[in-house]
């Protein structure tokens, strides 16, 4: 099985997402399953997580910001070939580019997707940039 996960970032620093989807990715190469991850870095970030899912044989897939408003040129065609060579799409989040990339190329190709919220649909989280949310749901 081929499993794609979408998460926004795996800079380590930037809490517990990426370090989750560590020990899952993990967990699922020993389990001998194919993984693809396509993530998002912005300059100066900590590659440590990566160079390691690597090294145990994760294919992971950078995408990276351009010009100040820290868009993702090529997040669409990255994306669209990562799903098309995937049996299940991991989502890692709900707010951003990544994910909804992510979500969108499913459903054009016809895939099935899951959707890990990692707590951004707590009370807390939803009320952090509430208005923004509030528009966006």
């Amino acid at each position: 099985m081929r499993i794609l996960h979408a998460i926004k970032g795996m800079d380590p620093w930037s809490g517990g997402p990426p370090n989750a989807l560590f020990g899952l990715v993990k967990g699922q190469l020993a389990h001998g399953l194919a993984i693809t991850i396509v993530s998002a870095y912005r300059p100066g970030f900590n590659r440590t997580l990566i160079d390691q899912l690597e090294a145990f044989g994760a294919d992971v897939r950078m995408v990276g910001p351009v010009g100040k408003s820290a868009r993702h040129r090529d997040l669409g065609r990255v994306m669209a070939e990562a799903v098309a060579q995937a049996d299940l799409v991991h989502i890692h989040g709900v707010w951003l580019a990544v994910e909804h990339a992510a979500a969108r190329e499913a459903r054009r190709a016809g895939k099935p997707y899951l959707i890990r919220p990692c707590g951004m649909l707590a009370p807390w989280s939803l009320s952090q940039n509430a208005l923004r949310k509030r528009f966006y749901l």
